[in-house]
């Protein structure tokens, strides 16, 4: 099941799915890294965002054997388009107003 949700909240998936990759690289047990990458990659598909495995370039030259390491990182399969983010402006008397990007303040309905 794939579930469709707004640019802006997907973007916010991206940043937690990133956030939990790197987070996973903490780890001290192995088999726990390989589970938070796994949640992951579930919620990633959930959410119809790619996962791409990139290598790292900051490989200890003393161990020229060892794979180099990886980081995962996580991206949405659409281009993204930035929206203006509308600020809405509580004033104490209970009088909304919404502020658009440009600046101009309307009463809000």
């Amino acid at each position: 099941m794939v579930y469709e949700v707004d640019d802006e909240t997907k973007q916010l998936l991206e940043a937690v799915l990133n956030i939990c990759s790197q987070a996973s690289q903490l780890q001290i047990d192995p088999q726990a890294a390989e589970d938070l990458i796994g949640i992951c990659d579930m919620v990633a598909e959930r959410f119809d965002i790619e996962a791409h495995d990139l290598e790292v370039d900051d490989v200890d030259p003393a161990n020229d054997d060892e794979a180099p390491p990886t980081v995962t990182v996580y991206r949405s399969t659409k281009p993204k388009t930035k929206k203006p983010v509308k600020f809405t402006v509580i004033d104490g008397d209970g009088n909304s107003k919404t502020v658009e990007p440009d600046g101009d303040a309307s009463p809000k309905p």
